[in-house]
């Protein structure tokens, strides 16, 4: 009887290589690391990260969706952002060492390296390369929330949702000027980004769908045209 080979067993190494920020770093590098982080696997609607919690992991989402948000308050909740597979998150928490401000909840099922914050220290004060990476994305971070409080102090509630809208989605290949939101998000979800209620993220919607700017087709959302969409922006008189 032909006998198979068996697979070879998967490196410890294998979960953090696929993260860009450990690029600099050889096989035998990154199973060490690997060796100090744990793999985890949360079920749909678990909470990572509690409101409140004190820990000091970075997490490395492997597969699934998080959610970064505040846990739901009478009618309305408070969204920040999702996390999808090669995001990380939790490094804030490593450097001020303070309780988490917001809660991170599994949108689907998902699979996490969480590498202890010592060791993520370890590795920025010993790779340069791993360092500047986070540095660089630390300066995003903090130009994506320069450009939130800027729509919340300048943006009525319609143009807010334009906003939101143009930064959820992708180009839709084969377009010039279209794109694409897949999955495509709950009005309610929208609304809970933006800070407002449901019923006037339904109403703005279906103004862009009469307009023609907006669809729906199954599994997404699509943007006739991202520029004629982002000249409704620019042209708003601001609020202040």
């Amino acid at each position: 009887m032909l006998q198979v080979p068996s697979a070879a067993p998967r490196s410890r190494s294998d979960g953090l290589s696929i993260f860009p920020i450990f690029r600099s770093l050889h096989n035998g590098e990154l199973e060490s690391v690997a060796k100090r982080c744990i793999q985890r696997r949360y079920r749909r609607n678990e909470w990572l990260v509690e409101l409140h919690e004190i820990n000091s992991d970075v997490f490395f989402v492997q597969s699934g969706v998080l959610r970064l948000q505040l846990p739901k308050a009478a009618d309305r909740e408070v969204v920040f952002k999702d996390y999808q597979a090669r995001d990380f998150f939790g490094a804030v928490s490593v450097i001020h060492g303070k309780p988490r401000k917001v809660g991170v909840l599994a949108l689907t099922d998902v699979t996490v390296t969480r590498m202890p914050g010592e060791v993520f220290r370890e590795l920025l004060h010993a790779h340069r390369d791993i360092c500047d990476q986070f540095l660089l994305r630390m300066a995003a971070e903090i130009q994506h929330l320069v450009n939130r409080v800027n729509e919340f102090s300048t943006l009525d509630v319609r143009h807010h949702i334009y906003a939101e809208l143009l930064r959820l989605s992708r180009p839709k290949p084969g377009t010039e000027h279209g794109a694409v939101i897949s999955p495509p998000p709950r009005q309610v979800d929208i609304a809970a980004r933006i800070g407002t209620r449901r019923e006037p993220v339904a109403r703005e919607m279906k103004a862009l769908e009469r307009a023609g700017l907006l669809k729906r087709n199954r599994g997404a959302l699509e943007i006739a045209d991202t520029v004629r969409l982002q000249s409704l922006l620019e042209k708003v008189e601001p609020l202040v």
